[in-house]
């Protein structure tokens, strides 16, 4: 039984001749983006926006000093508070919603594209590459950015570089005797050992030593990392479409009446920019300079490893991920998996080669982290970050926040407006105390639940994409106590790879409510401070909301028409919209 063509993730019928060609819609495409992140860079002049600044115009006072002068003091250097956040903050959401309308049409247009062979692969790649540099370019020397995390990097580096000590055991704070130009004021994590891996860390350390033998100052040091995150994303849009170019040609069903050549160029072009121009992964990486983007070098070199037969190097490289980021591991259970089931032979030559590729990947992982943290080794202690840090122990913009956060306020208010007996038992922190573990381990425990769930069934290539999406969408919409925006860009490799779709949408949707939080970010003095503790409900309940719409109306439609899945046949978007051709994946 052949899927359903509406069920595929690109449409069967060819484009009207009237439409752009591909190249001058990418082009059209990318300038207008560049034209909106262009209006971001203006209104990040004004400090009600900013998070940390990135002392870009101090450096260079020639030539941003007069440029910001162009603009009202009563508007840059507006106070928390007053109508000129709010103003700022809607601005910032117009902005966001032409970002993602812009994106998501070019998007649309480049699946729907059957390219002429008048055009080759090669320019559109260089096209979408071009577009994502030039506005990378343009982010480096924005202002502010949305998060601390860049002066933070930039300590660890220098633990390292700097100071020769350990910084998984030693914090920024303990070098205050030496920060006389007074870099630790923007470093919040200052007393925080580094929660990021060994390969991260090394990585820090050579940015620190070239900006110390530049001119070791803060600017140089801070734009290194965001060169970093810039040129690691550019490389990752090169590994989306190498990979991509593979599991199109090998899992997607080509519509009919469309050339082979034409629809798998076009299709590699919109799985590639799913990625490269989603304006969370864009603003993240390119403003903030966020290490996530290595962590998804270390993934997506995982994928195209696996699908040229090289399964014991992709393994390696999602060990080498993980040892950037921690959280890179979740991908492992599914890609064990896979490994698990793509054995070949008889029933008992299957299981002892399955047997086989699993212990030699779990050691294969054990191996890649051993060697990563001998230089840094000290003893047990050296691993407590990644089991003590604040991610273990706060709640941030989560749902989890709100039922530990502000629930407790909720309830005590209440209670002591109905006079609830015994008083003491009716206390905020009483009743926080209460809810600490339903907020932390009930939430997890159903997102882990649900991964579970579908990395059971995640037996094939594109059946792990799809576990791996859904899993991470959990986690991060439900499951995570500790969230942040950038978070969200984990999920964007696998969504791609899968397609148009609800995965793919619900990624989207939450792209979108995550950037919105930096309108409301709680400040001191403003006038979104009462949405503290209710930042994760913000985010999280429309994607979760569309997900849940969506399959009670799917379900609702079944029913009326009195159609039923065939028997061992997953319903639509409980299994992903591939075609699985004989040997494929293997």
């Amino acid at each position: 039984m052949s899927p359903d063509p509406k069920t595929l993730s690109l449409r069967p019928h060819a484009p009207r001749s009237r439409r752009l060609s591909p190249v001058r819609l990418l082009v059209l495409s990318g300038g207008a983006m560049f034209a909106l992140y262009a209006g971001l860079f203006v209104l990040l002049q004004s400090t009600t926006l900013h998070e940390s600044p990135t002392l870009v115009p101090d450096h260079w006072k020639e030539v941003f000093y007069p440029l910001r002068a162009l603009f009202p003091r009563e508007w840059t250097h507006a106070p928390p508070g007053g109508w000129v956040e709010m103003m700022n903050a809607g601005l910032y959401v117009l902005l966001l919603i032409g970002l993602f309308a812009v994106y998501l049409l070019a998007v649309k247009r480049m699946f729907a594209a059957r390219v002429t062979s008048t055009v080759r692969p090669g320019v559109i790649l260089t096209v979408i590459l071009g577009a994502t540099a030039i506005v990378l370019a343009g982010l480096m020397v924005v202002p502010a950015t949305f998060s601390k995390d860049l002066f933070s990097y930039v300590w660890y580096g220098r633990i390292v570089a700097e100071y020769g000590d350990n910084p998984f055991l030693s914090v920024p704070s303990q070098y205050a005797w030496s920060d006389t130009v007074r870099w630790l004021q923007w470093t919040y994590w200052a007393d925080t050992p580094s929660v990021y891996g060994p390969v991260w860390v090394t990585l820090a350390g050579g940015i620190a030593a070239a900006a110390r033998a530049i001119d070791n100052d803060i600017v140089t040091h801070l734009l290194g990392h965001k060169l970093l995150a810039s040129l690691a994303h550019l490389a990752n849009t090169v590994l989306v479409w190498q990979v991509a170019q593979i599991v199109v040609r090998r899992y997607w069903q080509r519509p009919r009446n469309a050339s082979v050549m034409g629809w798998e160029i076009g299709a590699t072009a919109g799985v590639t920019l799913t990625y490269a121009w989603n304006p969370l992964a864009v603003i993240e990486f390119g403003l903030s300079g966020h290490n996530d983007v290595l962590m998804l070098t270390g993934l997506l070199a995982a994928l195209w490893l696996h699908l040229t037969g090289r399964w014991r190097l992709a393994i390696v490289a999602i060990a080498l991920a993980s040892l950037v980021k921690f959280i890179a591991l979740v991908f492992l259970p599914g890609y064990l998996w896979l490994l698990f089931w793509e054995a070949k032979g008889d029933l008992r030559q299957r299981m002892l080669q399955a047997a086989s590729r699993v212990a030699q990947a779990v050691l294969l992982v054990f191996a890649t982290w051993v060697v990563a943290y001998i230089p840094f080794w000290e003893g047990v202690a050296t691993l407590k970050p990644l089991s003590g840090g604040p991610a273990a122990t706060w709640f941030v913009n989560s749902i989890g926040a709100a039922i530990r956060v502000r629930l407790p306020e909720l309830v005590n208010d209440v209670a002591w407006a109905e006079h609830w007996r015994p008083f003491y038992m009716w206390t905020e922190r009483q009743i926080g105390v209460r809810l600490e573990w339903p907020a932390r381990w009930g939430l997890l425990l159903i997102s882990a639940t649900a991964a579970a769930l579908v990395t059971w069934r995640a037996r094939t290539f594109p059946a792990m994409l799809w576990a791996w999406g859904w899993a991470l969408f959990a986690y991060l919409a439900l499951g995570s106590v500790w969230f942040w925006p950038w978070y969200v860009s984990w999920a964007l490799v696998p969504a791609a790879l899968i397609g148009p779709g609800r995965l793919w949408n619900a990624v989207q949707v939450l792209s979108l409510t995550s950037l919105a939080y930096y309108a409301i970010v709680p400040r001191s003095g403003s006038v979104f401070k009462p949405f503290d503790g209710l930042a994760g409900l913000l985010i999280a309940m429309p994607p979760l909301a569309y997900v849940l719409g969506s399959l009670a109306l799917e379900a609702w439609r079944r029913r009326a028409e009195g159609a039923r899945p065939a028997l061992g046949r997953p319903v639509r978007d409980r299994a992903p919209d591939y075609r699985m051709e004989a040997g494929a994946g293997k």
